[in-house]
């Protein structure tokens, strides 16, 4: 209970560790977003040999934050165990140049989380470095606080069936804009095209524009299967650009596939302040090839952006927009934030990724974690 119900005071992210490493059955990992199925690996990566050592004695590092209150309870609820330590300490000894996870937990089968969008990205890393291929993927579908749009029908898939009865759908092709004349019913979805829901539902949301873009995959019997594509209120303009979330994020993804370099997470702020304006990029770097400088990491992240947008690399050129500029920050950058926000109480399951960043908090805090 102390691992879901959040405490202020109670470092959750070693309890999850914790108690997964505990438990040589789990079947499955389930958690909202996808990034935090990988934080929770990085940290049993990076602190694996005190967790050991806590599983096998009973105890709590005094290192973990946590109240008295709480750390008093775990430890009335726990037991010393030796065999799974010594179990555990086997599957470390042998690395992590294979995925772990199936060595940790010989019963894991699936994971459960979102994984599209911006997500892919830790999706990919995720299974890469961790889980392998065996560990089959359930995807949640789409969903929202505004009602439950879709669901999977089949392992291994990231769209789903859209739910008729659920909401009434209608829906804005894309490249239509404002354009309402062109909003269509479900039964007149064209597989391959993307579009805007708009929702009426029993909570007395009317003809509402969500912002969410889907693209229609497939048809289950006569469902439409849709994913979830991008944000579409994610524009960005530094000087009528419209560059997308979805394109500044596959530039800097397409950069760390490229140059071969570990890319833990990253940040865009559009620098509307600079003169001339321009896009910053921060960037958490783990492993990368000796020859992989900063500069060349930006040179090549440049280079994307050009291809992605082309007029976005022609404005540069000419100088009416300034060049890319890229900002390594320090090891940590991003777990600390989101400890930040899990101190404000929000649940570190439900923290998405800061992709854009929108506000003078976060432009202070990358500026300085650089």
């Amino acid at each position: 209970m102390e691992a879901m119900f959040l405490d202020l005071d109670t470092d959750t992210r070693y309890l999850h560790a914790r108690f997964g490493l505990m438990d040589k059955n789990i079947t499955g990992l389930s958690s909202s977003y996808c990034s935090y199925l990988l934080e929770i690996m990085r940290y049993i990566e990076k602190h694996h040999v005190w967790l050991v050592r806590d599983i096998e004695n009973g105890t709590i590092d005094e290192s973990i934050k946590m109240s008295s209150e709480v750390r008093a309870s775990l430890l009335a609820q726990i037991e010393p165990m030796p065999a799974r330590a010594r179990e555990l300490r086997d599957v470390f000894a042998d690395g992590f140049d294979t995925p772990i996870a199936p060595r940790l937990w010989p019963g894991l089968m699936y994971y459960a989380t979102i994984s599209t969008g911006f997500f892919t990205g830790y999706d990919t890393k995720l299974r890469e470095r961790y889980l392998g291929d065996q560990i089959k993927l359930y995807s949640w579908g789409l969903n929202a606080s505004e009602g439950l749009f879709s669901t999977t029908y089949d392992i291994e898939r990231k769209d789903g069936a859209l739910i008729p009865c659920s909401m009434f759908y209608e829906f804005l092709p894309i490249e239509a804009g404002d354009d309402y004349t062109q909003i269509i019913t479900m039964d007149k979805l064209e597989t391959g095209r993307i579009y805007e829901i708009i929702l009426t539902n029993l909570s007395g949301l009317y003809r509402y524009r969500m912002g969410d873009a889907v693209r229609v995959t497939d048809k289950y019997n006569n469902l439409p299967v849709i994913q979830f594509e991008y944000r579409i209120d994610r524009t960005m303009e530094i000087l009528d650009d419209h560059t997308s979330e979805l394109a500044l994020c596959t530039a800097a993804e397409n950069t760390a596939k490229e140059l071969g370099f570990e890319l833990m997470d990253y940040s865009i702020y559009p620098g509307i302040d600079f003169a001339p304006a321009r896009y910053v990029y921060f960037m958490e770097i783990g492993k990368r090839p000796p020859a992989v400088t900063d500069e060349a990491i930006r040179n090549c992240l440049e280079k994307q952006l050009y291809a992605i947008n082309p007029y976005l690399g022609e404005i540069i050129e000419k100088g009416f927009c300034g060049a890319t500029v890229l900002h390594i920050v320090q090891d940590g950058t991003y777990l600390h934030y989101r400890d930040l926000m899990s101190q404000q109480g929000k649940s570190l399951a439900q923290i998405k990724p800061v992709r854009i960043i929108r506000n003078e908090f976060q432009r202070s805090y990358f500026f300085d974690h650089i």
